[in-house]
């Protein structure tokens, strides 16, 4: 069991822990992503049912952790003997939702009506910047850089995209088998620098 990330609520799934079992390692690079979720707080019935995440990056910074990091879950296909899933809040609906098509009326100035139009708020990148600086010193295992994409043998933090086509490169891991998904969006991805190098100061 690794140590839990102090500034999230520890919220396990019970009925499997957040995984398949342990990985016998531990994790060399974190991933981020956004959920497509209206929920501010929390996806822990979806992590009830999917085993989709490590932890939550919820509004303003509220987080919760659903899985010792440790611990298998099912977030990004080839990598998850070795990564960390960490999704976030976007403010945006499901599909599946009758609602889907409608504009966005939780704060769209930041969190957008797209995915690619949305942008993590300020509470969410100290959040991250944190976790990102917590994981070096504490785990010691993944790095507080930026990588440049999904080829393994490195340790740090990509956006979930780096694995998926077309902005996976040859050689890198399949993060996800549905090609295309912008996970997370092109504004989210361009936060990804500043967040790196809070976390480092």
């Amino acid at each position: 069991m690794t140590p839990r990330y102090p500034g999230a609520f520890w919220r396990p799934d019970d009925g499997n822990r957040g995984g398949d079992g342990d990985l016998g390692r531990l994790p060399d690079v974190g991933t981020l992503h956004e959920a497509v979720s209206p929920n501010p707080t929390s996806v822990f019935g979806w992590v009830q049912s999917a085993k989709a995440c490590h932890a939550y990056n919820g509004r303003r910074g509220y987080m919760e952790q659903y899985a010792d990091f440790d611990r298998h879950v099912e977030g990004v296909a080839d990598g998850n003997e070795h990564c960390i899933t960490f999704e976030s809040y976007d403010g945006l609906k499901p599909e599946s939702e009758p609602s889907y098509h409608e504009v966005q009326t939780d704060d769209p100035a930041i969190y957008g009506t797209s995915a690619n139009t949305g942008r993590w708020d300020p509470g969410q990148c100290e959040r991250a910047a944190d976790f990102i600086a917590w994981c070096e010193v504490v785990l010691g295992s993944i790095k507080a850089v930026e990588i440049p994409d999904s080829r393994p043998g490195q340790s740090g933090w990509a956006p979930h995209r780096w694995g998926i086509a077309p902005w996976r490169v040859p050689g890198g891991e399949v993060w996800t088998r549905h090609d295309g998904k912008p996970c997370p969006g092109d504004l989210r991805v361009n936060q990804i620098p500043g967040i790196v190098a809070r976390a480092q100061q």
